[in-house]
Formats: C-alpha cells, structure tokens, sequence
C-alpha cells in the first residue's frame, strides 16, 4: 500500500507541472516518466528510483 502511494502522489506532482502536449506525451514526456517510474517501482519493490524520476 505504502508503493502505490508513493507511485501515485509522484503522478500527481507531475502532472502539476504539465503545460503543453510535449510536456505530457513528448520524448521525456510525464506519462514516459511515470511508466519508467512504475516499472522500476515494480522491479525493486521501492517507490524511489536511483535514475531520479
């Protein structure tokens, strides 16, 4: 329960910072970010990732 918090309150900040299409679908895009964030957090089993998302 504590990772899917933490996965959702890091979607939630980023989304915050979203002000154009690119932001949110581009190459470095949030929902890219999210997913490469997502799969770590899977992984390992930890919300923190060591590539910084």
């Amino acid at each position: 329960m504590k990772l899917e918090k933490a996965v959702i309150q890091k979607l939630k900040k980023d989304l915050e910072t979203v002000k154009t299409m690119d932001d949110l679908l581009g190459k470095n895009g949030v929902i890219k970010k999210f997913i490469k964030h997502l799969t770590i957090a899977t992984v390992t089993g930890r919300a923190d990732s060591p590539s910084g998302l």
